[in-house]
């Protein structure tokens, strides 16, 4: 039998890298909340592209969002990429189809409003989405 590894969490709001535990932090009375380094962790997602959470949301960067959320399910629906929460590649056209779907509607209503170069960044992605998707279902 292998055998099994471990691992210790570490909550770094309450340990510094030295290894010493930090006081408890003291009650903010200020009117904005105090931010910890670990809470302004972004992940692997253009920062650009995700609206500024402490400035105003505009309907434009939620749908620019929304796009970047079907397009990503699309291309694992497709099969094309492996499903981030189970790591496994599986295949479900229909699903793809109707995020494709949204996403070309999605598009119309984020298109007056692009400069060129952004026009043609969500043209190119609708089509390579549409392409990709007629490769996998055989139809071309």
């Amino acid at each position: 039998m292998s055998e099994e590894r471990s691992f210790e969490v570490v909550d770094k709001r309450r340990v510094r890298a030295e290894g010493e535990e930090r006081a408890a932090p003291a009650e903010n009375t200020a009117a904005e909340p105090a931010v910890d380094e670990a809470d302004e962790f972004v992940g692997e997602a253009d920062a650009a592209d995700m609206p500024d959470l402490m400035g105003e949301i505009t309907v434009s960067g939620v749908v620019h969002w929304a796009i970047g959320l079907l397009a990503s399910k699309a291309w694992i629906s497709m099969g094309l990429v492996p499903d981030p929460i189970t790591g496994k590649i599986g295949r479900d056209l229909p699903e793809a189809k109707r995020a494709i779907d949204v996403v070309s509607d999605l598009v119309k209503h984020l298109t007056p409003a692009a400069n060129p170069q952004q026009q043609r960044e969500l043209q190119t992605m609708l089509t390579d989405l549409r392409v990709n998707y007629v490769r996998q279902s055989g139809e071309g």
